[in-house]
């Protein structure tokens, strides 16, 4: 619980980059009863449809866990774009565009927001229903700042409603310039997180970077070089049971998208209540498919347990 009330801690300075809007730090959706996981089966590069109950194996601490209900593509989904726009990820114009048709994929249903980033994480379009959003307010960053970590540690943050699961996209080269958080922070949110988190590396190699521990503030380092975050965003998405994804260019934005939405939405949700294992601490998962063969699953490597709160009388 240590980790937990470290974030606690900081919470309230990362609050004021979205203008003092404020939320309690996320666990990772995992209650005194149940516990929810996201899981992603392919093969190849198809994601696998029809699985039950009885055609996954689900270890908690390496104790064999009864698998009590799949859930699958129905459940709505809250969409958390994060986008750079600093100038090394593209012109306006085209990310623009890309927003437009990123969100047209979007169902009735589903809700979005979208952070971008320039002095501070600017909530430009807060969370709305499916639909066109108003793009004349992503604006380029000024000052050439980046705040990368930031970004994706806030929509991290967010706790969706028990009907809904939570996807964050986040575009950028992983280049940070004067981000609050450090890398090591970012992992520590991921693990305590109930979001799946993606991230679309976008024109990888541009730059030469200075490459920092990500411990100490980036804002030390703003005069001229930006710190290669790529090492932390990668344990982000593992942790989470995300992906890393690489595009040339914003132009290409949309498709790596639909094809993320396409495999979050035949991915599938496994309940199980814990048996056999101490509710607290940090429990390893593990879920295979024994029977399946050629199979590919993708999901988080854990989740970080509570103790029960007894009743007050």
């Amino acid at each position: 619980m240590r980790g937990v009330m470290a974030v606690a801690g900081l919470c309230c300075a990362w609050s004021v980059l979205l203008g003092g809007q404020t939320q309690a730090p996320p666990v990772f959706r995992a209650d005194v009863d149940t516990v929810a996981v996201n899981v992603s089966v392919k093969r190849g590069n198809n994601p696998v449809s029809g699985l039950t109950p009885h055609d996954f194996r689900l270890y908690d601490n390496d104790v064999r866990q009864r698998v009590a209900a799949v859930s699958q593509d129905a459940v709505p989904v809250d969409i958390s774009f994060v986008i750079d726009l600093s100038p090394s990820v593209g012109d306006l114009e085209t990310l623009r565009e890309a927003v437009r048709r990123m969100t047209g994929l979007l169902r009735s249903t589903d809700r979005f927001r979208i952070l971008t980033m320039g002095n501070s994480v600017v909530n430009a379009v807060p969370w709305q229903p499916a639909g066109p959003p108003d793009t004349s307010v992503v604006q380029s960053a000024l000052g050439h700042i980046s705040l990368v970590v930031d970004s994706a540690l806030l929509a991290l943050l967010h706790r969706s409603d028990p009907d809904r699961r939570h996807l964050v996209v986040a575009f950028t080269d992983g280049q940070d310039i004067c981000s609050v958080a450090t890398g090591d922070t970012l992992r520590r949110v991921a693990e305590r997180s109930d979001a799946v988190f993606h991230w679309i590396n976008i024109d990888p190699g541009r730059w030469n970077p200075l490459r920092g521990t990500g411990v100490e503030s980036i804002c030390r380092n703003y005069t001229h070089s930006p710190i290669d975050m790529s090492r932390f965003f990668t344990d982000a998405t593992k942790l989470t049971g995300g992906s890393v994804r690489a595009t040339t260019s914003s132009a290409t934005m949309t498709s790596v998208f639909d094809a993320i939405l396409d495999d979050f939405r035949r991915s599938y949700i496994l309940h199980f209540v814990p048996e056999g294992v101490s509710r607290e601490g940090w429990h390893r998962l593990r879920v295979e498919l024994p029977e399946r063969q050629g199979y590919t699953v993708r999901t988080r490597p854990g989740y970080w347990g509570t103790a029960a709160v007894p009743a007050v009388r």
